[in-house]
């Protein structure tokens, strides 16, 4: 596989494409389920499944417009979110937006960090080809 420049995953957020990103991060959790008894001997035992699946989108980036900030205070803080990789491979699925940091130096661009956490199901689209 070739690799890619980050700046061509793209992110969306309500059908809304999240602008002047410019890190986009993903993480998976899949909670194991410990099945361990006396008969396993001291060995730790686990289900092929996972019990709890997470979903972890990280961002940060310049801020042009207060979208995310509005939603982070509001109450309404949920919403449809696509992550899309160059090849055409994708994930998506409702998210929360979990966190909203947003700072300011004197003479430079306002920057936002923002992360968003899978609630319900994620589907994993993989590239046609």
């Amino acid at each position: 596989m070739d690799g890619y420049k980050g700046r061509s995953i793209t992110l969306t957020w309500r059908s809304q494409a999240i602008a002047k990103i410019r890190t986009k991060g993903v993480s998976v959790a899949n909670e194991p389920i410990d099945v361990t008894g006396d008969s396993d001997d001291g060995w730790r035992n686990q289900l092929d499944e996972a019990g709890e699946k997470q979903v972890n989108i990280s961002v940060a980036g310049i801020v042009i417009n207060d979208d995310l900030r509005k939603a982070s205070l509001g109450n309404d803080i949920s919403g449809a979110v696509v992550m899309t990789w160059p090849d055409g491979s994708s994930v998506s699925g409702t998210f929360n937006l979990t966190s909203y940091n947003e700072n300011g130096e004197y003479n430079g661009a306002i920057a936002f960090e923002a992360e968003l956490q899978s609630q319900g199901p994620v589907l994993h689209d993989s590239a046609t080809g």
